[in-house]
């Protein structure tokens, strides 16, 4: 890869404003030059993307690990042209269909991570688990459409429930009401699919299956910060967000990014879960496999607390965690603490 080639994949990271389409594949990053201590660029302004000095201070973000190379940046009005093209560019951009915001009558909680492979879903699934054991009434979202894992790591295998009007229904697992990607493909096959029809069928998620009366929706979303995160971000803007991380600095600094997103679209964070913070033997050493303070980091950049710290367990088969095991009794606490944070033990009194 070229450093041109690096810088522009790096711009991939900024999304252009209410679209799911970054700058780059939307053609508005021109004239990129990369010599040995600046890069020069022009962005092109369209009539959705004012390019506020917001936008521009994103641009910059995204470059932020160039520290050797002086960033220079101009922007310009679009031609009728580049205009017509990029309204025209519908495999990519579409209308925006699906965006709007949903106004649910319940709290969500959106679980995120900066990379996979950190327990993210892990935890979504024993959060929700543990406050159904509680007594509420939860709904489970697997918004991982690329990666989605909820319905096997839940021991899931039946289909959600369809009725004469074409109503679709969660399937019930370990008390909590559960809708995925699994659920509408077959035999593990891949969605290959770009941003816009994922947010469609994220907007049939959100708008269309009958969840009942839920007291809480938890969202397993996609690690990174592409087009579901985007969209999760705007049709629930009243969602609370957890950010899981490991110990390790790289997961931490990847976690960073993700909660910063987060916070520049305006939702508040609840905290920060550190996972795989030790590996516990049977003896109850504790040894830090990921090293320490990836948590710690997180939640000082971004400004919030690590809610709970939960250990490596051998000998564990069941991704819902007994109750009366380590896990168990540690996502217990961390599930209560959540359900004070988002007003759900006061509101169900």
């Amino acid at each position: 890869m070229t450093d041109r080639d690096a810088v522009l994949h790096a711009l991939r990271s900024v999304y252009v404003h209410d679209y799911p389409i970054n700058i780059v594949d939307a053609q508005l990053v021109r004239d990129c030059i990369v010599l040995s201590d600046r890069i020069a660029l022009t962005l092109v302004r369209i009539v959705d993307e004012p390019l506020h000095t917001a936008f521009e201070q994103s641009v910059r973000d995204a470059l932020a690990s160039w520290t050797s190379h002086t960033v220079h940046m101009r922007t310009r009005d679009a031609t009728d042209a580049e205009r017509s093209r990029f309204a025209q560019n519908s495999p990519l951009i579409e209308e925006k269909v699906g965006r709007e915001p949903v106004t649910s009558a319940y709290p969500v909680i959106a679980i995120c991570s900066g990379k996979g492979g950190v327990g993210k879903t892990t935890v979504a699934v024993n959060i929700a688990a543990s406050l159904a054991r509680s007594g509420f009434r939860i709904g489970l979202l697997d918004a991982d459409m690329y990666g989605f894992s909820v319905p096997r790591m839940m021991g899931i295998g039946t289909l959600p429930a369809v009725d004469e009007e074409g109503n679709v229904y969660p399937v019930l697992a370990h008390g909590v009401a559960v809708m995925s990607m699994d659920f509408f493909v077959e035999d593990n096959a891949p969605v290959v699919w770009r941003g816009p029809m994922l947010g469609k069928m994220l907007h049939k998620f959100l708008h269309t299956i009958v969840w009942n009366e839920i007291h809480a929706l938890i969202v397993d979303l996609p690690p990174g910060t592409g087009d579901v995160a985007l969209d999760i971000h705007q049709m629930l803007p009243l969602s609370h967000y957890v950010v899981v991380t490991t110990p390790h600095d790289g997961a931490a600094y990847v976690a960073t990014r993700a909660g910063a997103m987060a916070l520049r679209t305006g939702h508040p964070i609840l905290g920060v879960i550190e996972n795989m913070s030790w590996f516990e033997t049977e003896t109850g050493s504790h040894i830090p496999l990921f090293g320490t303070g990836g948590g710690d980091d997180v939640a000082t950049a971004l400004g919030t607390t690590v809610v709970g710290r939960v250990p490596l367990v051998p000998h564990v088969h069941s991704a819902v965690y007994d109750p009366s095991s380590t896990q168990g009794r540690r996502f217990d606490d961390l599930a209560h603490l959540l359900a004070q944070r988002i007003g759900l033990i006061a509101m169900t009194k």
